[in-house]
């Protein structure tokens, strides 16, 4: 299963991946909201932003939820309902970062239909969605505790 109709951003700077995130899953949901904008919202900084200001998005009327130590069903039952999960994690192993490791933010939009493979939009490349094996993904997901957020214009499941 892959959402259809997500439109991929890239980050303007190398330290605002989160910003890029929030600003491809606001256009997702239809919220019209300016680049700029949405990095004062989360409190972006030039070394980066803490992954948790997300929940500042609910200053769009949006419903944030925020959590830890989340699983493979977490997207299987935000992305079947049309959520886009974001995840906190360290590229740790992922083959189109080449032996790079640095934190950072991706959108979860996908997975195909054995559960081995995830679908990212990663703000730091052009292309996208990026294909992963879920074994690559789960290593640099766990190494910041499984961290996820879904953002919706309701209560999403968490």
């Amino acid at each position: 299963m892959l959402l259809s109709n997500f439109t991929h951003r890239r980050q303007q700077r190398e330290s605002d991946c989160l910003v890029a995130c929030a600003a491809m899953i606001t256009a997702y949901l239809g919220i019209q909201a300016d680049y700029d904008k949405l990095a004062k919202i989360v409190r972006s900084r030039w070394f980066g932003t803490p992954f948790g200001h997300i929940r500042y998005l609910d200053s769009l009327g949006l419903s944030v939820v925020h959590g830890y130590h989340g699983d493979i069903d977490l997207f299987a039952r935000n992305i079947e309902i049309g959520l886009p999960v974001l995840v906190n994690v360290q590229t740790i192993g992922w083959p189109h970062w080449q032996g790079e490791v640095t934190y950072h933010a991706v959108v979860v939009i996908g997975f195909d239909q054995t559960g081995e493979v995830i679908y990212i939009h990663d703000p730091f490349f052009t292309e996208a969605p990026i294909e992963l094996n879920l074994t690559q993904f789960m290593i640099g997901w766990q190494e910041q505790n499984r961290q996820y957020a879904v953002v919706a214009l309701t209560p999403p499941f968490e």
